[in-house]
């Protein structure tokens, strides 16, 4: 079981918290204002690219979620509400299709799972708030609506080893909820207990993508409303706390979603990480800076609680193929690749929708090869990574 995250943002209303005091392992400064480049060849030994075969049975439009298991690539594609499998070489399987308003279907692809001692793909339904348990072969073994026993949305689900979910929620402007924070929930909806609970604080209004399983196999947790990663193996644990060095979205709590932005674009404050990863003991991630439009990166070493942090990344020192950070998907807009879901020593790239910028254009170029790029599916990128 193993999944990405891109960006996240816990609010939590004033509630006690299952896990105790916000203690965290370490705590580390933060300074956006570094010019120290992330070398990406401290944790990665090696860059290989897997090209998913182009075919009329196997275009790919938006990958929203891949995984790895037993020699396969499951991967989730928004843009047909299309489930592929592809060998580990690359070569398309199998695919199936189940959008529709029968029992056995369903609306959109809003969060993908996949338990893999089961092997079964779980859909989790938006539109109709269900729960939608597929196998591989694309057959529909059960349905479960949360509606009920749930009355609220959440902004990500991530599923469990004991058939349960983690799910959290946030509250963005004024208003509280009783659901802001994380809870564990069974298939039917139901409470099973809160983990943490946010206080009031917005951060984002994109929905966003707060959790992924770590490389132990714990789920590692991006606590955005305190700036902080946290792991949860049957009870939330603190980890790293990141201090800004600067006013971030907490200082300017309370605000309406519409004064959020000029903070923001007039440089008064720091925007919320885009994504993180943790590899090994390490941390990556990409932040939003000062400006609209700036980003920079950290480097977190978890065990010594060294940080690096810059606004450029050197992808090249890795050894063997170029560690590209985006490619061209169907010649319309660039996909940004954000190194996830780690098995074994390899780790799985999801894909992101965003703007190809003119730094990268030439490397791209030297992994396309002068193809046509409106014949050719995207290419996963897999970092072997260092222990």
């Amino acid at each position: 079981m193993f999944r990405i995250l891109i960006i996240a943002c816990l609010y939590l209303c004033s509630c006690s918290s299952e896990s105790g005091d916000n203690l965290y392992k370490s705590e580390i400064e933060v300074n956006p204002k570094s010019e120290e480049v992330i070398k990406l060849s401290e944790f990665v030994d090696d860059v290989k690219y897997v090209e998913l075969e182009f075919s009329n049975e196997s275009i790919i439009k938006r990958i929203s979620a891949v995984y790895y298991s037993n020699g396969k690539y499951i991967i989730a594609d928004r843009g047909t509400h299309t489930i592929f499998i592809f060998s580990d070489k690359g070569k398309f399987l199998s695919k199936f299709n189940r959008k529709g308003r029968a029992n056995n279907e369903y609306l959109s692809l809003d969060n993908v799972m996949f338990d893999e001692q089961k092997e079964q793909i779980i859909v989790y339904d938006f539109n109709r708030r269900n729960l939608l348990y597929y196998t591989l072969s694309g057959e529909c073994v059960a349905t479960l609506n949360i509606s009920a026993k749930c009355t609220r949305s959440f902004q990500d689900i991530i599923n469990l080893p004991n058939g349960n979910f983690l799910c959290y929620e946030f509250m963005h402007g004024t208003q509280q909820s009783n659901y802001d924070g994380i809870w564990e929930m069974k298939p039917d909806g139901e409470i099973v207990r809160w983990l943490h609970r946010n206080e009031l604080v917005h951060l984002c209004s994109s929905p966003v993508y707060a959790m992924a399983y770590d490389p132990q196999g714990k789920i590692f947790i991006m606590n955005m409303e305190d700036n902080a990663d946290m792991e949860y193996d049957d009870k939330l644990a603190y980890g790293v706390k990141y201090n800004m060095q600067g006013k971030t979205a907490k200082d300017f709590s309370g605000l309406n979603n519409s004064d959020y932005a000029p903070k923001w674009s007039q440089g008064e404050m720091f925007n919320t990480r885009r994504w993180a990863v943790k590899v090994g003991e390490y941390i990556f991630s990409k932040w939003s800076g000062e400006q609209r439009g700036e980003v920079y990166y950290t480097l977190c070493n978890e065990q010594n609680g060294q940080v690096t942090c810059g606004r450029d990344v050197d992808y090249l020192s890795c050894k063997g193929a170029q560690a590209l950070p985006s490619v061209v998907l169907n010649g319309k807009d660039a996909i940004e690749i954000i190194p996830s879901n780690l098995k074994g020593s390899v780790v799985v790239p999801l894909y992101v929708e965003s703007l190809m910028s003119e730094k990268y254009a030439s490397q791209s170029k030297t992994l396309l090869a002068g193809r046509d790029i409106d014949d050719m599916n995207p290419i996963l990128q897999i970092w072997t990574v260092r222990y």
